[in-house]
């Protein structure tokens, strides 16, 4: 066998083992995510005044060289923002929560210290009425003045 046949050889038996690596590690990504799937509808409030709601699990994104770009720590998450009397703000937001664990959210990295203290679902939807209220209004404000 050549030296340019035990070449091909090998780059095959390392593309074979890099797609295996990557199997190992999508079935691992898949069994977490089906682990998590129950934080989906927990709801949280900061200490600032925002609230949250999971809305799913950590996903996958695009990947080079089959190593998957997953960050098992960052779960989507629909944020109410902060009431204020500017209504220019629209009240919503899709961002991420973070989760050392899976269980714990919102806590400082560094500190541990809980930012975020879990509520109930009825207490975020009351937040997300008020927010709604608060679109409407900047929507409808914005209507009539195009109307003049």
């Amino acid at each position: 066998m050549s030296a340019n046949d035990r070449i091909r050889e090998i780059d095959r038996e390392i593309t074979l083992l890099k797609y295996q690596r990557h199997q190992i590690l999508m079935d691992e990504i898949k069994a977490f995510q089906n682990e998590h799937r129950q934080n989906i509808g927990r709801c949280f409030r900061s200490r600032g005044g925002r609230c949250v709601i999971i809305t799913g699990v950590p996903g996958v994104g695009r990947s080079r060289d089959f190593v998957p770009n997953f960050n098992q720590y960052q779960f989507p998450a629909l944020v109410l923002e902060r009431m204020s009397d500017d209504e220019t703000v629209i009240p919503f937001s899709d961002d991420t929560i973070f989760s050392r664990n899976g269980v714990d959210f919102g806590g400082d990295p560094i500190t541990g210290d809980p930012n975020y203290q879990e509520i109930s679902f009825e207490e975020f939807m009351e937040e997300f009425e008020k927010r709604v209220k608060t679109l409407r209004a900047i929507i409808t404000t914005a209507h009539k003045q195009e109307e003049q």
